[in-house]
């Protein structure tokens, strides 16, 4: 009798969890980035609910509307060409220092995996982004944001300069782990001043410096590298460095942006 009373306690409170969570309202804002997520847009709707069961989560709920809602102007390729040409010059970068050999290898490189450009593709990250790392990325700029960098920062900046999972259009990944293993630390040690002792100007012109890449000209239709290229770079375009110095700073909470000024 008690297994019976047990049992349909354990039905009614799985009913009433069901029902709340059918409950969860999404903004009007985002139907059409849900509409063209396709059957992703589960995962968008994930990330909306995740947030939405406790309070303390309401600002990072308006951070998740905030992404998704300008989730549509956002794309990155797919390549396995490419792909492999990263993958040998992270090696040319591990074995070489000299700018005039670096010059000569990208070059070799390039032109081994040039015919590799035509067949690059782009996805919309609406169509291919989880919920598991859109809340890895949400949880950890909000940590981010108790910086002494940008603690002082409103929601709608903290939104623009820190909240963002991607700077262009490298394709999606961890880039604050791959920062924080391959570049801050080394970055770091070439100052070899305490991390709590450096103002946020030290930081912008260290990485002004550092690690000495050496700037080439790239041909125009180069896609952009991934996460962990840019974070070992060490030849690049001003494009390409500037995208490098954004990802590091905003990792270490620096407010920063890319913008450009033709000549």
């Amino acid at each position: 009798m008690k297994s019976t009373k047990l049992y349909f306690l354990c039905l009614l409170i799985g009913s009433l969890l069901f029902l709340f969570s059918g409950c969860v309202s999404y903004p009007t804002s985002l139907n059409t980035n849900f509409q063209l997520a396709g059957k992703n847009n589960s995962e968008l709707k994930k990330v909306i609910r995740h947030y939405s069961t406790h309070r303390a989560d309401s600002l990072k709920r308006q951070a998740a509307i905030f992404l998704i809602g300008n989730m549509d102007a956002h794309v990155s390729y797919v390549s396995k060409s490419w792909d492999n040409f990263q993958v040998e010059l992270d090696t040319l970068y591990k074995k070489e220092n000299r700018s005039s050999e670096l010059i000569k290898g990208f070059n070799a490189l390039y032109d081994k995996y040039a015919n590799g450009l035509q067949n690059i593709t782009y996805v919309s990250d609406l169509q291919t982004v989880s919920a598991q790392f859109l809340i890895a990325n949400i949880d950890q700029a909000f940590q981010t944001w108790k910086s002494p960098y940008c603690h002082y920062l409103n929601f709608a900046d903290f939104c623009e300069y820190i909240l963002p999972y991607r700077v262009a259009t490298e394709p999606i990944s961890d880039w604050r782990a791959e920062f924080n293993n391959q570049f801050i630390p080394q970055l770091y040690a070439r100052l070899k001043e305490r991390k709590d002792s450096l103002s946020a100007r030290n930081i912008c012109n260290a990485l002004k410096t550092y690690p000495y890449g050496t700037t080439i000209f790239f041909p125009a239709d180069m896609p952009d590298f991934n996460v962990h290229t840019l974070s070992v770079m060490r030849l690049g375009s001003c494009y390409y460095f500037s995208l490098q110095d954004a990802l590091a700073a905003r990792c270490m909470g620096v407010p920063v942006a890319v913008d450009n000024t033709s000549q």
